[in-house]
């Protein structure tokens, strides 16, 4: 029997969510099956399948999750705390059409992230 995975992530404020859908190789839904994720961390949460092969995981924290033998799923939060702040800033001279040829010296400033998360998954054969 083979499965077949299906991951989204929803990430609100710091709660990070993670549902799927377990699926034979038909595409038929998979009801009763155990998903385990295993954190970096050690951790672990296990979720049972239900009539349609749907699984959620909620409220996961930035780390590094082990599904099954071959699949791992990141989630890692930026900007956390929401800061507003600039990433970096920088000086340079800049030139736009109609400015003197010499360009006008000036402190260029790259924004944070807003609050963000991000889901990776990899999958080994």
């Amino acid at each position: 029997m083979a499965c077949l995975c299906v991951w989204s992530a929803v990430a609100q404020a710091q709660a990070v969510r993670i549902v799927g859908t377990v699926r034979d190789d038909t595409g038929a839904p998979l009801p009763g099956v155990s998903v385990e994720l295993r954190a970096a961390s050690g951790s672990t949460q296990s979720a049972i399948t239900d009539r349609a092969g749907a699984f959620e995981f909620r409220r996961l924290a930035p780390d590094t999750y082990k599904a099954g033998k071959h699949a791992k799923i990141g989630v890692d939060v930026f900007n956390l705390l929401n800061a507003v702040d600039s990433d970096i800033d920088y000086f340079y001279a800049s030139r736009l059409p109609g400015e003197p040829l010499d360009g006008i010296d000036d402190i260029h400033t790259h924004p944070t992230l807003p609050r963000s998360a991000r889901i990776s998954l990899s999958v080994g054969f």
